[in-house]
Formats: C-alpha cells, sequence, structure tokens
C-alpha cells in the first residue's frame, strides 16, 4: 500500500465518519424534543427502558452517544441507576442499526442521495426539511465513504501477506479481539469500527478466507469493538457524581461480561479450530450466505439482541454489586453543592434546553424559601432565619453563575436559539431571582438594625407588612408555578398581582405617614418599615419579570421558531 492509497483510505474514512455524523445529527435535529419525550417515558419497567434505549440509539446513530447521554441523565438525577441499566442495553441494540444499513451496499447510489440532500439543504426555508436533507445527505457521504474505503482496500484481496495475517488471526482470536477494543477506543464509535471492517469486507479483503475462516476473524474483532465502545462513556464519567460513574460501569461490566461468554461459547464449540463446526457459525452462515458484510452485521446485531436480553434480567444483581463498589456518598447541600448541568447534556441541545430551565426551576424555589424566611425575620422578629437566609443567598449565587455559563454554551450549539433570543432572555429571568436573594439579604440585614436597635412596630404596622408580604409571596408563587407549567394565564396574572401591589405599598406609605404625624410610631421604625415596604415591593417587581419570561417563551412556542424548546 503505497503514500497515496493511505491519503485515500484515510479520505474515504473521514467521508465515513463525516456521514454518519451528519446522519445521526440530522436525525437527533429532526427528531427534536421527541428524544426528550421519549427517554422521558422511561420507568421502572426494564423491557419498555430497553424498547426506549433501542429506538433513541436508532435515531441518533451511536450507542456511545446514548450512553453518553444517559450518563448525564443520572448525573442531574433525572434518571436512576435502574432505568439507566435498560437504556443503556437497548443502545446496544439500537447501533447495529448501522451495520445492517452498510450490508445493503447502497454505494452505487451515493451520489443520488448527495445530490438529494444537497438539493433540498440549498432551497429549504423550514428548519425541519433542513434537518431532513441533512440526514440525506449524510447518509449519501457515508456510502461514498464506504465506497472510496472498499476501492482503495480492493488490492488487499490479493496480497499474500495481507491474508496470511488474517489466517493468523483466525488462529489467536484474542489479537482480533484486542484489535478491535484498540480501533473502537480510539474512534470512540463502535458503529464507526463495525462500518470500517465492513468496508474490507465490500472492497473483497476477506476474499482469501472464507465461510467458517472469514468468521474466525472478524468475530473477534467484531467482539473487541463491542468492549471499545464503553471507551467513551469511561471518559465521561470524568467529573461527574457517583451515579453517573456507576451506570458508566453497567456498560463496561455488561459489555465485558458478554463478550466473555460469547468467546467462551464459541471456544467450547470448537468455532476456531481447525475444520470446527460451532451451531454459532453455522447459524450466521444459513441467514448470511457468504458474504462477509452480512455476516459482520448479523452476528453484530445476534450478539447485541441475546446479551442484552440476557443481562436485563441481570440487572439487579450486576447494579447491586456496582453499588456496593461505587457506593454513593451522602453531601451536605451547602457546602457540596453541584449544579446538575453538565457538559454531557450539550450532546443534545433538546435536554440541555429543558435541564438548564429545571435547575431555574430549583433556583427560584430556593428564592421563595429565602424571601418567606427574611420577610418572617424583619415582620415577625423570627431572627433565627438570618443565617439561613444567608446561606441560601450564596446558593442563588452559585447557581446564577453555573447556569448563566451553560445557557452561553447552549446558545453556540444551535444559531436558531441565538435568532429567538431564548438565551437573552433566560439570562434575565436567572438575573431576576438572583435580584430577589439580594433583596432578601437587604431583608436580613433590616433585621439586624432592628434587632440590634431594639425597634419595635406597631399592631398595626405589623399587621400591614405581613398583608403586603402575603400579596408578594403569593406572586412569586404564582410566578414559580408558571414559569414550571410555562402557564400564559397564571404569567399574565402575576402582571396584575404586581399592580395590586404597587397600590398597596401606595396605601402602606400614607398610612404610616400618617402614623408619624399622629406620633403613634417613632422616626427610627418609620425607617425601619418603609425599607421593607420598598424591598417587598422590587421582590414584587421581579416575580412580575419571571410572569414576563413565560409570556416570551409561550410566543416562541406557538411561532415554532427553533425546535430546542421543551
Amino acid at each position: 500500500m503505497d503514500i497515496m492509497m493511505l491519503i485515500q483510505l484515510f479520505g474515504g474514512l473521514g467521508l465515513f465518519l463525516y456521514g454518519m455524523d451528519l446522519m445521526g445529527e440530522g436525525l437527533k435535529k429532526a427528531a427534536g424534543n421527541k428524544l426528550k419525550d421519549i427517554l422521558n417515558k422511561v420507568t421502572s419497567n426494564p423491557i419498555k427502558a430497553l424498547a426506549l434505549g433501542t429506538i433513541v440509539t436508532m435515531i441518533i446513530q451511536s450507542s456511545s452517544a446514548t450512553t453518553v447521554l444517559v450518563v448525564g441523565l443520572v448525573n442531574a438525577n433525572l434518571m436512576t441507576l435502574a432505568q439507566a441499566a435498560g437504556v443503556i442495553l437497548g443502545a446496544d441494540i439500537g447501533t447495529t442499526i448501522t451495520g445492517q444499513i452498510i450490508a445493503l451496499n447502497l454505494s452505487d447510489y451515493a451520489p443520488l442521495f448527495i445530490g438529494i440532500g444537497a438539493a433540498i439543504l440549498m432551497f429549504a426555508n423550514k428548519d425541519k426539511l433542513k434537518h431532513v436533507a441533512e440526514c440525506i445527505l449524510g447518509f449519501g457521504i457515508l456510502f461514498f465513504g464506504i465506497s472510496v474505503m472498499s476501492t482503495v482496500l480492493k488490492p488487499l484481496a490479493d496480497n499474500p501477506f495481507f491474508t496470511n495475517m488474517l489466517v493468523s488471526l483466525g488462529h489467536y482470536p484474542i489479537l482480533g479481539l484486542l484489535a478491535g477494543v484498540f480501533v473502537t477506543a480510539v474512534i470512540q464509535s463502535s458503529s464507526a469500527s463495525i462500518g470500517l471492517l465492513q468496508a474490507l469486507a465490500i472492497g473483497g479483503a476477506f476474499a482469501g478466507v472464507e465461510g467458517y475462516e472469514a468468521l474466525g476473524v472478524v468475530v473477534p474483532i467484531v467482539l473487541g469493538m463491542n468492549i471499545g465502545t464503553c471507551a467513551t462513556a469511561m471518559i465521561a464519567m470524568i467529573g461527574v457524581e457517583r451515579e453517573a460513574k456507576q451506570a458508566a460501569v453497567f456498560h463496561l461490566i455488561t459489555k465485558t461480561v458478554g463478550v466473555i461468554w460469547m468467546m467462551s461459547l464459541l471456544f467450547l464449540t470448537g468455532a476456531f479450530a481447525k475444520d470446527g463446526h460451532s451451531f454459532v457459525f453455522n447459524f450466521i452462515l444459513s441467514i448470511s450466505g457468504s458474504d462477509p458484510t452480512q455476516q459482520i452485521a448479523n452476528f453484530h446485531t445476534m450478539f447485541n439482541v441475546i446479551n442484552a436480553s440476557l443481562l436485563l434480567f441481570l440487572s439487579k444483581p450486576i447494579i447491586k454489586f456496582i453499588e456496593k463498589v461505587l457506593p454513593v456518598k451522602k453531601k451536605d447541600e451547602e457546602s457540596d453543592f453541584t449544579l446538575k448541568l453538565n457538559d454531557i447534556l450539550l450532546e443534545n441541545p433538546a435536554f440541555a434546553v429543558s435541564e438548564a430551565l429545571n435547575e431555574v426551576e430549583t433556583m427560584s424555589e430556593i428564592a421563595y424559601k429565602s424571601v418567606n424566611l427574611a420577610s418572617n425575620a424583619c415582620i415577625n422578629n423570627e431572627f433565627e432565619n438570618i443565617e439561613e437566609v444567608e446561606l441560601l443567598e450564596n446558593l442563588i449565587n452559585k447557581y446564577e453563575t453555573g447556569i448563566a455559563e451553560f445557557v452561553i454554551k447552549i446558545s453556540a450549539l444551535d444559531a436558531s436559539i441565538q435568532s429567538a433570543d431564548f438565551t437573552v432572555h433566560l439570562h434575565q429571568v436567572i438575573h431576576d431571582i438572583e435580584r430577589i436573594g439580594d433583596y432578601c439579604m437587604s431583608m436580613v440585614r433590616i433585621a439586624q438594625n432592628k434587632r440590634d436597635d431594639g425597634v419595635v412596630f406597631s399592631e398595626n404596622a405589623t399587621r400591614e407588612l405581613s398583608e403586603m408580604y402575603e400579596m408578594v409571596r403569593k406572586n412569586l408563587r404564582l410566578a414559580i408555578d408558571a414559569f414550571k407549567e410555562k402557564d400564559l394565564t397564571k404569567a399574565v396574572k402575576t402582571d396584575l398581582m404586581e399592580e395590586e401591589i404597587d397600590k398597596k405599598e401606595d396605601e402602606l406609605r400614607k398610612a404610616h405617614i400618617d402614623r408619624l404625624n399622629r406620633k403613634s410610631c417613632t422616626p427610627e421604625a418609620g425607617v425601619v418599615y418603609f425599607d421593607i415596604v420598598a424591598d417587598l415591593e422590587r421582590i414584587g417587581d421581579y416575580s412580575a419579570h419571571i410572569g414576563g419570561f413565560v409570556k416570551e417563551y409561550v410566543e416562541l412556542l406557538s411561532r415554532r421558531q427553533f425546535d430546542m424548546l421543551p
């Protein structure tokens, strides 16, 4: 093989990988939020989880991507290890679809698919149609890459050195196994490495070895590739929570166990012996014929279907073992705060947007709790709340920083997100919630001064402040619920309630000025009173701002400006 052949092989591999990635991305974008909806249906039913994992992986064309996504969901506490187990095993089945597609050998039609995909991409106006075009274009480029590689590799069929090497691999299956692990760990995709092996077959590289000999060569390599695909998830587990690490380890264990039992079965049935007649190989040959490309695809599918089915019912003891080896540590909420927005979620923009919104919900609930504690400290002299409000303020600030950084990363994923100004609105609502926390801290300082200076409110002043606090509390609760439920009616009500809060503020100011004039209240108490009223009014304003975000959000949904919204 000269230098030009290596360059052509490298180019063909690049086209193949790019085509597969483009096809997967196109399918993923075309599916949009449906992909998230599918995974959201995962329950404790292992068979349902298996089916959903299979479907998702067929869509995104990569078990590695599905597994990494599952690791991210477990890390965000959106999926338990038991639920993740079924999805991971389903991903192993779903990934075999790529090999079956390649086995169809549609290389002759690659230019047609490329032409159709490119034409639609150039003239389409709708995003959905563009995503479908990306899928078609990727499909064509994938087969064009296969065509280039198989053409380059054809001379290997007549190369005695290469033929002898294949025969040697058949005699030493462990070497083939290790080769499969290495290649897939480097490429980080079992679908891609299986495709590369099939390109060799299409190019006639296995012409010198047929039937049992060919299977003796390719089967260990395919099994090794099944272990090598775990490398992506093992890399993804760096820097994630212990629960997510457990999901990655589950993937590695199930793949390794599967390869061990299959290799043991093949050795016991004499699959690698000279003149061996293993029933496994007999079955593969009976359904595949003499085509090594189809043999590779069918064995890959058969192994993963059987392995996933067997280990699905053995998943509980495997999970117990993993939980014993990698136990989850209990954490203190404040000192061990970890935002659930891992970069793994960016693999799918719909998930990333959804989980960013979930974290904003959590942040808003913390702010709501802080408002209750701070108000009671000021109005009802519950000074024991002061320290907790300070802790909650630190937590709110951490959420603001973490979510804001993640939202910036989301905006870089999809131009339609930027054009919709979605991230601008989301940044604003994060800031609004943080400002609510700041006003809670302001009230805490007021409470401290009130306590230190011995300021006492009259019964009427306390009642009035309690009434205004209750209005502000209800409006903030309404805004948070509107945000969670994406409820336009509740969002509109926050504006109406804010107007009532403003009227209440004017009413309270006039009433307290009257008390000051009648000298029924001290000037010191008057200053504290007005400060509390001002802080409560500002919290009411920011609650209405949250409602405003919901109105913008619902408008984007109605226009379907982009597909990443949950």
